[in-house]
């Protein structure tokens, strides 16, 4: 059973364990694809969106099987002209480590903070967020001059913690409208009723100055949380448009 041939520019599967039927003798075959087109057979169940045929784990049969990745993009969007985004969901048992990549700016001067929601309701936690790192900007120049002028140069290490979420670049302003800010940040199982830890590397670029932040962070509270916040610093201050979001999850 579960034998499958080609015949005739069609594929069978074997209803029961035959020999001498023709693949044509319905009572002994089920067509599997129907020409050369590979064209279903609606008599064949066809499991559910987005699985795979894949052999079974007694390696016996064929089977539908959901689709498994140690790598998965979970979540993704554009931002749009609000102070808030929320990705409600991302996070789950399935995955302990998470990874957030953004490139956004704002319209005027703001700096962005990520915040976690509660897996319970999908609300902003809004226990202190810590962050702990170190940056290297340029000196106040104009233009591409910001990228071609070390004069003024300088690093500088800062410490602080916010109710609102984590600074992953800081206080630093993202006003620079033609020019993205990056942002990528990793996650140590949110879902967990621990501290959730983070850790983070962004550029900034606003009209005077650009910049690299390394920092690591970690939220206070020890319940469980299902979701990020993007946000202005002060809730009030839009995104622009042209910027972009992905989190993907990483199994152990």
């Amino acid at each position: 059973a579960n034998d499958v041939v080609y015949y005739n520019g069609s594929a069978y599967i074997a209803k029961t364990s035959t020999t001498g039927n023709l693949p044509t003798s319905t009572a002994h075959w089920n067509t599997f694809a129907a020409g050369s087109g590979g064209i279903w057979n609606a008599g064949l169940s066809l499991g559910s969106a987005n699985q795979v045929v894949a052999v079974n784990s007694g390696a016996s049969a064929l089977e539908f099987q959901n689709v498994s990745s140690d790598f998965v993009k979970i979540a993704s969007g554009n931002t749009t002209a609000n102070a808030t985004i929320d990705i409600q969901g991302c996070f789950s048992t399935s995955y302990k480590f998470y990874k957030l990549l953004l490139a956004h700016n704002f319209a005027t001067g703001a700096y962005i903070e990520v915040g976690l929601l509660n897996a319970s309701d999908n609300s902003h936690n809004s226990s202190n967020y810590y962050s702990f790192g170190g940056s290297h900007y340029s000196g106040n120049h104009s233009g591409n001059s910001r990228y071609t002028n070390s004069n003024g140069a300088s690093t500088s290490i800062f410490a602080q913690n916010d109710t609102g979420g984590f600074r992953p670049v800081n206080t630093w302003g993202n006003d620079k409208t033609d020019e993205l800010s990056i942002t990528e940040m990793f996650f140590a199982n949110p879902i967990d009723t621990k501290k959730t830890m983070v850790k983070m590397h962004s550029t900034w670029s606003q009209s005077g100055y650009v910049g690299i932040i390394h920092a690591i962070g970690m939220h206070a509270d020890t319940g469980s949380m299902s979701g990020l916040r993007l946000q202005s610093n002060d809730g009030v201050q839009n995104f622009t448009t042209n910027g972009f979001y992905a989190v993907y999850g990483m199994k152990q």
